[in-house]
This record gives C-alpha cells, sequence and structure tokens, in this order.
C-alpha cells in the first residue's frame, strides 16, 4: 500500500514540475501577435478561397498588418469593410477589380465529333485519347471536372456541357482553372469584354471543326479604337489596361464569340 502511494506522489509530483515547466516555457517563447490582425481577419469574408493568394484569411490578415500584401486583393470584400482595414491599417483602400472564372469556349458539344467516347466521364482522362473525342482540340470536353473542384457552389453542369459559371459567387480562387486539361478556363475581370473561344485555326479549318468557333477574321481588332485587342500567337488576346469598356468588339464580332463577364449567370453552353 504505501509503495503504491509514493509511487503516486511521485507521478504527481512530476506532473505539476512538467506543468510548470511548460507553463514558464510558453510565457518565454511566446509569439506576440498583433492585435490588429484577428480585427482585420473578423472583417474579412472567411471564404479561405485562396483568391487574394494565400491559403487563409488569417494567413491575409498576417501579411496585411506586416504590409507584405496590399488590401484590395480579397474581391469579395465589401467597401465598407476595405475602409474598415484602411482605418485600422492608417492607408486609403480602393476596391479591387472583381475577377471571376470563365470558361474559353462556345461550341464544346456543338463541334464535330470525331469518334465515340466511351471511358470515364473525366475531361482529364477523356484529354489522354488524342484530345478527346471532338475534332476542335481546343473544345471543352464537358464532363465537369472544373465544377467538381469548386468549394463555392459556382460551376455546374447540365448534363455533358460547357459549365455555367455564377461569376456572383465565383470568388476567382482559380481552382477550376488548374484542373482544366485544355487550360481553357480563365480569371477575368468582371464588365470586360472577353474571347469565349480558343481555337488557333483560321477561317474555313474553324467552320469545319466548329459551326460556330472564331474564324480570326480579325475585325475586334481593327474595330478597338483603343488597340486593346491583339491577335498573339494565334490567340485573340485583350489587353484589359487599354480596355475603356466601350464593347464595340462585342458588336464587331460576326460569331458573336465575345461576350462581356458580368456577374450574370452566364449564358447556357451547348449540351450532348
Amino acid at each position: 500500500m504505501w509503495t503504491v502511494l509514493v509511487g503516486t506522489l511521485i507521478l504527481c509530483g512530476c506532473g505539476i514540475v512538467a506543468g510548470v515547466t511548460l507553463v514558464g516555457a510558453a510565457r518565454v517563447f511566446a509569439v506576440k501577435t498583433d492585435e490588429r490582425v484577428e480585427t482585420i481577419e473578423a472583417l474579412l469574408p472567411g471564404a479561405n478561397c485562396g483568391g487574394c493568394g494565400n491559403p487563409s484569411c488569417y494567413n491575409y490578415a498576417v501579411k496585411l498588418v506586416s504590409g507584405e500584401v496590399e488590401p484590395n486583393r480579397c474581391v469579395l470584400s465589401k467597401q465598407e469593410s476595405l475602409q474598415a482595414i484602411g482605418d485600422i491599417l492608417g492607408i486609403k483602400v480602393e476596391a479591387a477589380l472583381r475577377r471571376a472564372a470563365s470558361v474559353c469556349c462556345l461550341g464544346g458539344m456543338v463541334a464535330a465529333k470525331q469518334y465515340e467516347y466511351a471511358g470515364m466521364p473525366s475531361c482529364r482522362v477523356a484529354v489522354l485519347y488524342t484530345l478527346g473525342d471532338r475534332q476542335c482540340q481546343w473544345s471543352c470536353l464537358g464532363f465537369g471536372d472544373c465544377s467538381k473542384m469548386c468549394k463555392f457552389d459556382a460551376i455546374y453542369n447540365k448534363g455533358r456541357s460547357i459549365p455555367f459559371i455564377d461569376a456572383d459567387k465565383c470568388t476567382g480562387c482559380g481552382a477550376c482553372a488548374a484542373v482544366c486539361p485544355k487550360d481553357l478556363i480563365k480569371i477575368l475581370p468582371v464588365g470586360f469584354p472577353y474571347v469565349v473561344c480558343s481555337t488557333k485555326e483560321r477561317g474555313k479549318a474553324v467552320s469545319k471543326e466548329c459551326p460556330i468557333g472564331c474564324i480570326h477574321c480579325l475585325k475586334c481588332v481593327k474595330g478597338c479604337p483603343e488597340g486593346a485587342i491583339k491577335e498573339i500567337g494565334g490567340i485573340i488576346k485583350i489587353e484589359y489596361s487599354k480596355c475603356i469598356q466601350c464593347y464595340k468588339c462585342v458588336e464587331e464580332c460576326p460569331r458573336k464569340i465575345l461576350k462581356v463577364l458580368s456577374t450574370v449567370r452566364q449564358e447556357e453552353g451547348a449540351t450532348a
């Protein structure tokens, strides 16, 4: 009995000593946290989407306090929240340019078929077989790998089709763009025109593969008063720093390949 009691007392004593040691070490080696971090984190949306380039809103708040990043990187923050963050940091903050994902393909299942695909319903698998079952190698395969990656319910498919993207829900995190095996999803500024086709073919070759693809007539390039649209590497690209949102390119396009990215749900893509 006496042996058990002594053993118990020794164990209790060791526990107390260890506890005191740990408390002392915690106080000595404690990392002091700036109180502004928690305050700023509370003002952020808490989506932890990664759209600002950081893994979480907390990490973003830490970098804001240290001055490593700009306060307007979070596109989900409202202007009043941004202003409150600016007041805490003692700087003036302007709202960030809203960005959202867009599928740069309008044809999809409308594009001419080259064979019957009966494999796994996955874009990443289907692309291994001659880049998919459509003749246009730049066409969306429509299996929705991107929608499965979106944790904000901003992308969804109706059967096998070009995914719908709700730009109002999209955070611009880029997860969908990263998983697209054909690099058809781009993160673009809302309210600006964009080219809903990624083909590098021209003229009759395009018409043979896809009846609604970009034929590279260059009317949009010639019609832009600011020279913001150019053909680079066989692709029509828009330099958004020059774009004045006059939308003349949208009006000039004979195939209606240029659209305006808005927070209104994008129109439905062609289904199988």
